[in-house]
């Protein structure tokens, strides 16, 4: 009798054990398709951004720093250290120059923002 309820219940564990084996792939299926998509919206976000923004996420990435999603993209800690050196002031404040593009029909355009840089010149000298 023991032998039979012992058996009853093995069966029910295998049972639960293969629902929650299933329910974890169904879970990493569904976590798989949110990094693809979160890929995706990022390299729209990337196409999307200005001269100044592009070359202000290289120079971040050449210094090695990254921005803290919980902090709202904010530099946080030993990063602001890192980018208040001299050096890097220079080179934050060398990226708003002004830009010269060339647009697709052969033309230039120039970007430009006095105001931006001299408030950001200012902030970090």
């Amino acid at each position: 009798m023991e032998a039979v309820k012992a058996r009853e219940k093995a069966r029910e564990l295998r049972r639960t054990r293969d629902k929650q084996q299933e329910k974890g792939r169904q879970q990493q299926q569904q976590f798989k398709a949110a990094q693809d998509e979160l890929a995706h919206i990022n390299e729209k976000i990337n196409v999307m951004k200005g001269p100044f923004q592009t070359r202000f996420d290289n120079a971040l990435a050449e210094l090695s720093l990254k921005r803290q999603i919980y902090h709202k993209g904010a530099l946080v800690g030993n990063d602001v250290a890192k980018i208040l050196q001299p050096i890097h002031i220079k080179q934050i404040v060398h990226i708003f120059k002004p830009i010269e593009i060339k647009l697709k029909h052969g033309k230039k355009q120039v970007f430009r923002d006095h105001k931006l840089m001299s408030k950001i010149s200012t902030m970090l000298t």
